[in-house]
């Protein structure tokens, strides 16, 4: 909604007066048009069909007054807010923005609510939730920095296409995850990680080349596996690698390993048994270098532990994934 209403304004107030975004935190965004009138921006993606003594109000600083946005606002839903002293500003160029610190006034009405067309197939539409693009997306969640770094960087830091990673971006963009400015800006980083987790759990994992095992000694189950040593091609996943990452606040049940050691190599070096219903899963991994954030851990980003840990459906996991969370994974400055 804000590129969308951003784009309106610049087609109707020309291209010499600048406007301008930036995103102060989660969810808190503001507009700037010219060099000083400064709105704090709440949107909106329903219409406003009556004006109610105003919906909750996002705080902001004084002095800045406080801009709502909207798909479209009729013209007796504009007098109704402009009554009230609500600035606002639609997708069809609509607008009333009054900054008297900064000496601007706009007021523009009458652009009819733009006709509903049908959408043109689109390569990028779910791009960034199909299985190269999760793998993409999950360099981007571990590594943010990387959001803004040129296409051809990203791609690089990711053994992806070019192609692939502007469409996995442009997608990103039209789902409203990232906020295509100068520096480009992740928004809704919580629902976009839950969305990374839910497509690993349909599309990726399923596909991932799966051995079961058991302990050929007892001990290892209840703290061996600590002192087993793991090559420089195999790391902990899910339960052993949250005990690790959370000093020892979870003892592992079962124990999930990320390897592309061979199956003879794996059951020498960690003197496991073949069994299908064992306790040991080992996967091959999505992407060779699934340490890539910590060459010296013995463990998968915490990221994908998080995800181990959703997705085994056990309730003591759950809790232990959101210490996880809250420790580990965080939206970027």
């Amino acid at each position: 909604m804000l590129t969308q209403v951003k784009a309106a304004l610049k087609n109707r107030l020309g291209k010499k007066l600048p406007i301008r975004t930036t995103t102060d935190g989660p969810h808190q965004h503001t507009l700037t048009i010219g060099k000083q009138a400064t709105f704090t921006v709440e949107a909106k993606d329903t219409y406003l069909r009556k004006v109610t003594p105003l919906l909750a109000l996002h705080p902001h600083p004084p002095g800045r007054p406080w801009l709502l946005l909207l798909p479209y606002v009729t013209q007796e839903v504009g007098e109704e807010l402009r009554r009230q002293g609500l600035c606002y500003a639609d997708a069809a160029g609509n607008a009333w923005l009054h900054h008297p610190d900064a000496d601007l006034f706009v007021l523009i009405q009458g652009q009819p609510k733009p006709k509903k067309s049908k959408p043109e197939a689109d390569p990028a539409h779910g791009r960034a939730f199909r299985k190269s693009g999760l793998r993409v997306l999950f360099h981007l969640l571990t590594e943010p920095e990387l959001f803004r770094q040129p296409y051809r960087a990203i791609a690089t830091r990711t053994d992806t296409p070019v192609a692939t990673v502007g469409l996995v971006m442009r997608d990103l963009i039209q789902q409203g995850y990232l906020l295509d400015e100068e520096p480009r800006q992740l928004l809704r980083f919580d629902k976009l990680v839950r969305r990374w987790v839910e497509g690993y759990g349909d599309t990726l994992r399923p596909r991932l080349s799966t051995q079961r095992y058991r302990w050929a000694t007892p001990d290892a189950a209840t703290g061996g596996w600590q002192q087993l040593p793991l090559g420089a091609d195999t790391y902990w996943g899910g339960e052993p690698a949250a005990a690790l990452l959370l000093d020892g606040y979870l003892l592992p049940e079962f124990f999930t390993l990320y390897s592309t050691a061979t199956r003879p190599a794996l059951m020498r070096q960690l003197r496991l048994v073949p069994d299908p219903t064992g306790p040991v899963e080992v996967l091959a991994p999505f992407d060779d270098r699934l340490n890539f954030t910590n060459p010296t851990s013995p463990c998968v980003p915490p990221l994908l532990v998080y995800a181990d840990l959703l997705l085994s459906g056990d309730a003591r996991n759950r809790e232990v994934a959101e210490k996880l969370y809250a420790r580990y994974i965080h939206h970027p400055a």
